[in-house]
This record gives C-alpha cells, sequence and structure tokens, in this order.
C-alpha cells in the first residue's frame, strides 16, 4: 500500500479513499456483469421455441425471421454504472485542497519552490484511479461484445451492432 502514497498528499490517509473507490468500482463491475449476462441471455432465450415432447423432453429450435437485438441496445446502459466512482474521484482534489488547508500546510507546500506542486498532489491519485476505472470499462466493454458475439447464433445477427 506504500507505493501509492506518492499520489496523495504528504501525511494524508489515502486508505479510507482507495477503499471507498475499490468499493464503488467493484459494485460497477459486479453490476454490469450480472445485469449484461441477464440481458444477453434473455435476448437469446427470445430467439429459440420448444417444439413437441417426445421421450427426451422438448426440443428447442431458432425462430424464423427473428433477429437479436443489437449490441448497443442490450449494453447501452452499460457507462452509467461509472458514474458514482467517477464522480468520487472528481471531487477528491477538492478534498485534498481542503485537507491542505486544515492542517496548515498549505502555506509550506506554497512555499516550495516547484510550480504546482500542490495542485499535483491533490490531482495525481483522483486522475490515476479514472485512468484505470475507465481503462477496465473499456476492457470490459470489449469482453462483453466477443461475448455477444460468440453468445448469439450467426444466423440472428444484427444487420448493424
Amino acid at each position: 500500500m506504500r507505493r501509492f502514497e506518492k499520489f496523495f498528499p504528504p501525511g494524508y490517509g489515502y486508505r479510507a479513499e482507495l477503499g471507498i473507490t475499490g468499493v464503488l468500482w467493484g459494485g460497477a463491475v459486479a453490476v454490469s456483469a450480472l445485469r449484461y449476462g441477464v440481458e444477453l441471455y434473455l435476448a437469446v432465450e427470445r430467439l429459440y421455441r420448444e417444439v413437441g415432447s417426445g421421450d427426451f423432453g422438448n426440443r428447442r429450435i431458432l425462430r424464423e425471421g427473428v433477429w437479436v437485438e443489437a449490441f448497443s441496445e442490450l449494453a447501452g446502459w452499460y457507462w452509467m454504472l461509472y458514474l458514482p466512482v467517477l464522480l468520487f474521484l472528481a471531487v477528491m482534489p477538492l478534498y485534498h485542497y481542503c485537507y491542505y488547508r486544515d492542517t496548515g500546510s498549505i502555506y509550506v507546500m506554497r512555499r516550495l519552490p516547484g510550480k504546482g506542486i500542490t495542485f499535483k498532489s491533490c490531482v495525481r491519485g483522483p486522475v490515476l484511479g479514472a485512468v484505470i476505472v475507465l481503462a477496465s470499462a473499456v476492457l470490459l466493454y470489449f469482453l462483453y461484445y466477443g461475448i455477444y458475439c460468440l453468445g448469439v447464433p450467426a444466423e440472428c445477427m444484427p444487420r448493424y451492432i
């Protein structure tokens, strides 16, 4: 955990912030995976119908002339789940600045020879967190698209995706 220390203001208790970010991020990933799995399952199930009742039970066959919803319709809500964690990370630089003001170290930071040291120490951690969250969201989005392409029968793919 000490490797994250350089991304936050000196003396700041960053572990709680990392914990909250992790919970919000993990919640977004878990909810998106569960919701997308259910949405895709229901979309694929609507493509089939059951016929006959033989010795081995009902048989499922594809309906004719039926297409699955486009991927953009199934996963259009996806990005909204990451808003809470991104909003949290957007507010944290202001909280870091207030931390400096409350501890009185803002005056020491302003006297340091480098330009923008206070700004960098307030912003660096939340920006890194936002980049990681957005990168993982994009990777998960492509993973969902791959699952969509593998899970939907080729003859039921929509003309546009």
